[in-house]
């Protein structure tokens, strides 16, 4: 990471700007020359520096610096000349070769592993991913079919790991069908798993590590590359891959650690390729890296009301928002944002204030009376407004006075419908009309939800519930109605095509709703 501060007598400036070194070739073995340079300065008499450059110089014979030495003929300071330059010239040309052959190679593929471009890595990895609406071809016969069948070809996605198809199936004669999973197992006898990190911190070093899963029965040597990616400095930068060679044992799993360092902020590709030596096994994995800013990131809130009728001028108001964060504090090169929210409080507090208003309830809600039916509804409203306005702290908005005008509904409403409630807990229109199962679970919920408001008696909706077990239940286990409901437009889709299937999860949700107050007293209840 580089930084120039940049300093005017005006404002302070820094420019961060992170790179990655280029990694720098090995220095070069010294040239031929330099060695013959060096070897003369040893010698300052003509004779022994004409028989030093001998010693250098190369042959098409291949005999060694001891048997050319001996036909040196100009004495004994010539011939030690003579052997001390050959055997020095003769180590650099063999270290020469021997780089000259390890450069070759590295340059060259190895023809026993699989081509690490033919390698296609996996990218695909959802939790889940099949949702497909199908259409079942009709029956062929005149009598209705059992089953129907459709094939349909979908790839599987790139993880490896077990996947569950789960089919429901829908249709006018047969309702909802759910049927039993099937689990689809993914695997290869050799893959890479590779494990980043949820997000990180842009210049930050940080290890990730290509686990290798080897469920073959044989020895594997391993080669593995980490892939070069733009924004990212590792040992792979300006190399195009970073390779290593692993051994794995039979049924292991080993993991390869590599050190990285994300550059730049957004998503960045993480890349791993691996091939096993003598064989067509090989697996490539590639996955998004989250980078974030340095810092850390801080919110500032500004309220500001918006009320041109009395702030503004001639009916416009402005308003100039600035940020509460110093600019000393932001951390260069990150980006900011402003999120703005409007609200009409007004418009609120008069739709909540007509639900809950005992003088103007409007189309909304009216007061609690009527028959069984029609007074379950003129009750839900308040209920539902007070519940909602103690949950979200609104009582401010409609006026905290209305709080208690809502109760009061509430208990107006209760006490209403009990004169409708029957001797065995049940509910119906009429006192001497016959019980409706599903005006009972209604009751039983909506009671469930004023007991937090008001004084309800479990009894009351306990009762109901021991009803709808003994007396709506089918052998089966479907809840049918016993009766009937005059208002058909509050059962919505109960009474809908399928309309068992619906009336049991009506009643169910009910019962679920109750469960808290009535769990002691219903256990043990079964229908007949």
């Amino acid at each position: 990471m580089t930084a120039l501060p940049y300093i005017s007598q005006s404002k302070n400036y820094i420019h961060i700007e992170l790179k990655c070194p280029v990694p720098s070739r090995r220095k070069r073995a010294t040239t031929f020359m330099d060695v013959r340079t060096s070897l003369l300065s040893n010698y300052k008499e003509k004779l022994q520096r004409d028989c030093c450059l001998d010693g250098m110089r190369d042959t098409l014979l291949s005999y060694t610096c001891e048997r050319r030495v001996e036909y040196i003929v100009d004495g004994e300071a010539c011939a030690v000349a003579f052997l001390h330059c050959c055997k020095d010239m003769e180590n650099q040309r063999a270290d020469s070769k021997v780089e000259s052959l390890h450069l070759a190679r590295s340059e060259e593929e190895d023809d026993s592993y699989e081509d690490s471009n033919e390698i296609v890595s996996r990218t695909k990895f959802p939790e889940s991913w099949l949702w497909s609406d199908i259409i079942l071809p009709a029956c062929t016969g005149p009598n209705p079919c059992e089953t129907a069948t459709m094939t349909k070809n979908v790839p599987l996605q790139d993880s490896i790991t077990t996947w569950q198809f789960t089919g429901i199936s829908l249709s006018t004669t047969h309702g909802i069908c759910v049927g039993d999973s099937l689990e689809v197992i993914v695997r290869k006898e050799f893959f890479i798993d590779l494990r980043l990190p949820y997000s990180a911190v842009r210049g930050e070093q940080l290890e990730v590590k290509a686990i290798l899963h080897n469920y073959s029965d044989d020895i594997l040597t391993v080669r593995v590359d980490l892939i070069e990616v733009d924004n990212v400095c590792s040992s792979a930068s300006k190399r195009r891959k970073f390779r290593q060679e692993v051994q794995m044992e039979a049924q292991t799993t080993r993991s390869v650690p590599f050190i990285i360092i994300p550059m730049e902020k957004g998503e960045v590709n993480i890349e791993v390729k691996a091939a096993v030596k003598g064989s067509s096994l090989n697996d490539g994995i590639m996955k998004k890296l989250r980078v974030v800013p340095e810092g850390v990131l801080v919110k500032y809130l500004q309220t500001v009301t918006l009320d041109p009728t009395k702030e503004g001028v001639d009916g416009e108001q402005v308003e100039i928002i600035n940020s509460g964060i110093a600019k000393r504090n932001l951390v260069p090169n990150t980006p900011t944002s402003t999120q703005i929210s409007v609200t009409g409080r007004e418009q609120v507090s008069a739709l909540l204030e007509n639900a809950v208003s005992g003088n103007s309830m409007g189309t909304l809600i009216k007061k609690p009376g009527g028959c069984g039916e029609q007074n379950m509804i003129s009750m839900t409203l308040p209920l539902i407004a007070a519940t909602y306005l103690d949950k979200t702290n609104q009582w401010e908005a409609v006026g905290f006075e209305k709080r208690n005008e809502a109760l009061q509904h509430i208990k107006t409403g209760y006490n209403t419908q009990l004169t409708y409630r029957k001797p065995d807990g049940s509910f119906a229109i009429h006192p001497d009309y016959p019980s409706s199962s599903w005006l009972t679970a209604y009751v039983a919920k909506v009671f469930a939800m004023a007991h937090n408001l008001v004084a309800v008696q479990r009894t009351h909706i306990c009762e109901a519930i021991k009803f709808l077990i003994l007396k709506a239940q089918k052998p089966e286990g479907l809840f049918g109605e016993v009766g009937q409901v005059l208002m058909g437009q509050m059962m919505g889709g109960v009474r809908g095509s399928d309309s068992d299937a619906s009336m049991t999860a009506f009643c169910l949700i009910a019962m679920q709703e109750s469960r808290t107050l009535c769990a002691a007293s219903i256990g043990s209840a079964s229908p007949n």
